[in-house]
């Protein structure tokens, strides 16, 4: 939570990642218009914001692995705001309470 900047490619890392911290970069291997990490991108209404700070590994190669594309994204310190109804709040809650 408290991290300067993070890189996800799991699922579960990357569900953490945007809603404790938000400044995060996603490696997706997931199916760039059906998998979990894109679906759950879509749903908390991130699309816009991690636009340039996502690489769709399936992508073909039309985008390449770019480390200092990464790294310079995460230094701006942008964060992304996790707002999905009021499930956002639950989670962040919990999560503090257990990391306490």
């Amino acid at each position: 939570m408290n991290a300067s900047a993070c890189i996800g490619m799991r699922y579960h890392s990357v569900f953490f990642q945007t809603i404790l911290n938000g400044n995060n970069f996603i490696l997706d291997y997931t199916d760039p218009s059906t998998g979990k990490i894109i679906g759950f991108i879509r749903d908390c209404g991130g699309l816009d914001f991690y636009s340039g700070r996502m690489l769709q590994l399936q992508s073909g190669g039309k985008k390449t692995f770019d480390p200092e594309s990464i790294t310079g994204t995460l230094r701006e310190n942008r964060r992304y705001f996790f707002t999905y109804r009021e499930t956002g709040r639950k989670y962040r809650d919990f999560i503090s309470q257990c990391l306490k």
